[in-house]
Order: structure tokens, then sequence, then C-alpha cells
């Protein structure tokens, strides 16, 4: 993974994602990808309706 590989080299120890709670498959993905669920933000995003 090459965001992760880059952040590395750079001295970076976390990179963070945000991804909407009832979004399963980005959140599968990321999983898979060997994220891990670290947090929730309740009011992190304020959409319109």
């Amino acid at each position: 993974m090459r965001i992760k590989e880059q952040a590395k080299a750079n001295g970076f120890e976390q990179v963070e994602l945000g991804v909407y709670s009832d979004n399963d498959r980005a959140r599968h993905m990321y999983r898979k990808m060997g994220f891990r669920e670290y947090g929730m933000n309740p009011r992190a995003f304020k959409l319109k309706d």
C-alpha cells in the first residue's frame, strides 16, 4: 500500500481515515487493507438534511 509506506518513510506513525458508520463496504475494505477502527466522532460530518 503506497500511502502507508510513504507515511512510514516520512516518519509518520499513524494514518487516519474518515468513513460514515453506515458505509459497511468501505469499512470492510479498510479493515481488509490492514486499518483498524480507532474511534468515532459522532459530529465529524454535518449534512444539510
